[in-house]
């Protein structure tokens, strides 16, 4: 059963447009279908199965502006399986922090490394042995990112 206060909730995010079309359509689902697992929302839809790629990242997204929560555990009744089932809130959607890119992390990084080869020189002038070490520590970072990289190819 839907609280009064959920659907006094649900009718301001509709109609003040405080979400994105797809999230809302996820939303929307999740709050009228309510307790509903992934396939079960995505079969709600009419769309195949397979898409469930495009929606579960709006669940998440969802769940991180506070819109909905795990309401349990329990068997799909698509697939059969133990999933979890999504109910809605009687919260306001908070911002959506989006994580930086890799590419962002990376540049930041490399932003870090040059201030603190700044502070280095400025405060160590020639100290071989300090460069030497720092220098060690970003080629450190360099394989790391490159290991990044290559597995997210292989993924």
């Amino acid at each position: 059963m839907v609280r009064a206060t959920s659907i006094e909730t649900y009718h301001q995010i509709k109609n003040e447009g405080l979400l994105s079309k797809m999230r809302f359509t996820v939303y929307d689902l999740i709050h009228k279908h309510q307790p509903v697992s992934l396939l079960h929302l995505v079969k709600l839809t009419g769309a195949n199965l397979n898409s469930s790629r495009q929606y579960s990242p709006r669940t998440s997204e969802l769940l991180q502006m506070g819109l909905v929560y795990e309401h349990h555990t329990g068997a799909c009744p698509v697939s059969g399986r133990n999933v979890i089932h999504w109910s809605t809130t009687d919260n306001l959607p908070t911002k959506l922090v989006v994580p930086p890119t890799r590419k962002e992390k990376k540049k930041l990084t490399r932003d870090a490394i040059n201030e603190t080869y700044r502070y280095i020189n400025k405060k160590h002038g020639k100290d071989i042995e300090l460069i030497a070490m720092f220098k060690e520590v970003v080629r450190n970072l360099e394989s790391i990112w490159e290991a990044e990289m290559v597995l997210s190819i292989t993924l």
